[in-house]
């Protein structure tokens, strides 16, 4: 092996050698780590014996195929496969393991490219992966797919929105391949339009629907009833009320008349100003 394939880098000996780098602090270190790899790597003795303890077992062939030199820019990618593991792995079962697009150097946060680490890591932890609110758009929506495919944890995609469904083939395929191909990924709150209400998984339980209301402020019924028998465990219906208009106070919401078919749900109404974005809220109970 002329130079380690950091693809099939066991996650575990990857935490073994750099647990000691504070997530935060990473980018000033990667420097020094690229110059003293060799060093790091030839200390085998001590590695080898931390990881036949926790029972991990590496070939000869491998171990000496992790001496050779590697691309500084690599060395970049291992630190960053390295936080999300390291944070993953230092919180309790029951804590959320939160996954965003912003850059993890400045902000703290894990890059969502780099869950596909996870799926090398062999725990019965619960994994609540907070996603960014536009994941769909992001250019590698394979490989998003094949991050969630986690075997031994259960995914709850809960952030606001956590998935935004648009009325096109793409993003119906994307959820629809998520929802077909990974069996333990429960998805509990989607945000679309009333036009993709018919891609939406069974499992959703909040929904932040996307609906309109006419010129006397009567909500334009989007199929309360149809919801609710195509997704029986849908227990909070959000609506996102548009309403273009000129009138400058929209403080007071429209009325709502759709019936008995809103009972039990616990509702939201947002409306939005189409010039200033102006935005208010109130919850309505209908129990």
């Amino acid at each position: 092996m002329d130079v380690a394939n950091l693809s099939s880098l066991p996650c575990e000996l990857l935490i073994q050698v750099f647990h000691h780098i504070p997530i935060k602090s990473i980018w000033s270190t990667i420097p020094k780590v690229c110059q003293s790899w060799n060093d790091l790597l030839q200390q085998m003795s001590y590695w080898w014996e931390r990881l036949d303890y926790e029972g991990i077992h590496i070939s000869k062939d491998y171990r000496l195929g992790l001496i050779r030199n590697i691309d500084p820019s690599r060395i970049v990618q291992l630190l960053r496969e390295t936080c999300i593991i390291y944070a993953l792995t230092q919180k309790p079962s029951f804590e959320e393991a939160s996954i965003s697009q912003g850059g993890i150097w400045e902000m703290g946060e894990l890059d969502i490219h780099i869950i596909s680490i996870h799926l090398m890591f062999r725990t019965p932890r619960l994994a609540v992966l907070n996603v960014s609110p536009h994941f769909i758009e992001y250019k590698d929506a394979d490989i998003l797919l094949l991050q969630l495919s986690l075997t031994n944890c259960e995914v709850h995609i809960i952030d606001e929105p956590s998935l935004k469904l648009e009325d096109n083939s793409t993003t119906d395929d994307v959820l629809n391949r998520l929802v077909r191909d990974n069996m333990q990924c429960k998805i509990t709150s989607v945000s679309g339009c009333v036009k993709s209400i018919h891609c939406l998984p069974k499992s959703v339980e909040i929904l932040k629907l996307s609906i309109s209301c006419d010129n006397n402020g009567q909500v334009v019924d989007p199929g309360i009833a149809e919801l609710k028998q195509a997704i029986p465990a849908l227990r909070d219906l959000e609506f996102h009320v548009l309403r273009a208009s000129k009138v400058a106070d929209l403080t007071i919401l429209p009325a709502v008349t759709m019936g008995k078919d809103l009972e039990a749900y616990s509702t939201r109404y947002y409306i939005n100003r189409a010039s200033l974005a102006k935005k208010c809220m109130e919850m309505n109970d209908f129990i």
